[in-house]
């Protein structure tokens, strides 16, 4: 990774010996839609606990807030007396929210709400668990904003009726969170639920559509000539059969990911801007995003970040890896869900090289670097250890991550 890629991120992650121990995640919270409302934001590993919020401070200090979250609430995962007294001078509390831990045992119900009106005082917006709905606690859900339910802890009947019965409450919204099938959010729908959190948003859904249309077509044409360096005329004309692409793409080589000192109208000028290469990548990005899955939003978040760790990774991996093809492999490990079909067929109108191939289906060397990339989204430590040890990329992953999220919201805005 660059010298400046790695001064941008917070003291604590780049600390000696503290990056193969902390794993920072970001889990999306969504709408019945699957639109954002929120990222869960939290510090994983073995000294997650201690760093938790030195971490977030000085995050938020160094990366505004937005290039995080893409505009969405951060759902801060802590305890009430680990938010530092300056804490709402760095992060706006209105795009923030505590997200408070289930109380340790023993401690008193009264030390609870004391903390919650003290959040609240702040200006802080307040999520509780399905532990403030204990008799003793109820006077909590008079003042949090959110109540976050793991639907594998409660039973139920009383899943179904919790809203109902909390629907004076009206400040406070209910989030179902670790939902089994699409079927019982569409149930939580109906009873009432304002949010979710889980893994439903990244499930393959059956595409009904048979045949893949024409802007599609299009795209996979392009990416093959700029693949064979066809001439820039062949590829302008080929951009000219699309007006959707074409002003994306004129969008986006004018926007602040380059620098020019004029503004580029021409398909062509943009075209020679770019080069067969990054036009490549732009190309395959455009392809994600004309995915019709119900939360490609989402998941094209999610590939953009796992090519972009891919891409920062590669250079440093033994054996070296081609950051290209590393970007490439990143983005498309989730072209079958986006697409709804098999990968085998999804891939079928790509013209990609075996390495890529096998990368995708988490084989080879790239295999194990996207294997470690898509275990930062669980967390799972192990694997990313085990994973970091073998590639020779000790440390580096929790940093990747950071900037890969930084990166993938400044591509989806323009």
């Amino acid at each position: 990774m660059s010298a400046q890629a790695v001064a941008s991120l917070p003291k604590i992650m780049s600390s000696p010996g503290a990056g193969s121990h902390l794993f920072f995640t970001r889990k999306p919270i969504y709408d019945a839609q699957f639109g954002a409302i929120g990222f869960e934001l939290k510090l994983n590993g073995s000294e997650g606990r201690s760093h938790h919020t030195s971490f977030f401070f000085d995050t938020f200090t160094d990366i505004p807030p937005q290039q995080l979250l893409g505009g969405a609430l951060a759902f801060l995962h802590c305890e009430a007396d680990e938010i530092v007294p300056d804490f709402e001078e760095i992060l706006d509390p209105k795009c923030l929210v505590i997200d408070l831990a289930e109380p340790k045992g023993g401690q008193s119900p009264a030390i609870l709400i004391e903390n919650v009106d003290s959040l609240c005082a702040r200006g802080f917006r307040v999520c509780v668990g399905e532990y403030a709905l204990q008799p003793e606690l109820r006077a909590v859900l008079g003042k949090a904003h959110f109540l976050k339910i793991d639907t594998r802890r409660l039973d139920p009947n009383l899943l179904q009726v919790l809203p109902r019965r909390l629907a004076k409450l009206e400040k406070l919204k209910l989030i179902a969170a670790n939902l089994a099938t699409p079927e019982m959010m569409d149930t939580m729908v109906a009873a009432g639920y304002h949010g979710f959190h889980g893994t439903l948003h990244s499930q393959k859904i059956s595409s009904k559509v048979k045949t893949i249309d024409s802007s599609r077509q299009n795209i996979l044409l392009l990416m093959k000539l700029v693949q064979q360096e066809a001439d820039i005329a062949e590829i302008e004309a080929g951009l000219k059969r699309d007006p959707g692409l074409s002003f994306n793409l004129l969008r986006y080589v004018n926007s602040a990911a380059f620098i020019q000192y004029s503004e580029t109208t021409s398909l062509n000028r943009a075209t020679q801007l770019l080069g067969h290469k990054k036009l490549y990548r732009w190309l395959s990005m455009r392809l994600m995003a004309s995915s019709k899955h119900p939360a490609q939003g989402l998941m094209l978040r999610a590939a953009l970040t796992r090519g972009r760790m891919m891409e920062l990774l590669a250079p440093d991996c033994t054996p070296r890896l081609s950051p290209d093809d590393a970007f490439i492999i990143g983005v498309f490990s989730l072209l079958d869900k986006l697409l709804g079909m098999p990968l085998e067929e999804a891939l079928a109108g790509i013209d990609l090289s075996e390495t890529v191939k096998e990368g995708i289906a988490h084989g080879g060397e790239m295999g194990k670097l996207l294997v470690s990339v898509e275990a930062c989204e669980l967390p799972d430590q192990d694997i990313m250890l085990t994973y970091e040890h073998e590639l020779g990329i000790e440390g580096m992953l929790p940093m990747a991550h950071l900037n890969a999220i930084q990166w993938a919201e400044s591509i989806i805005s323009i």
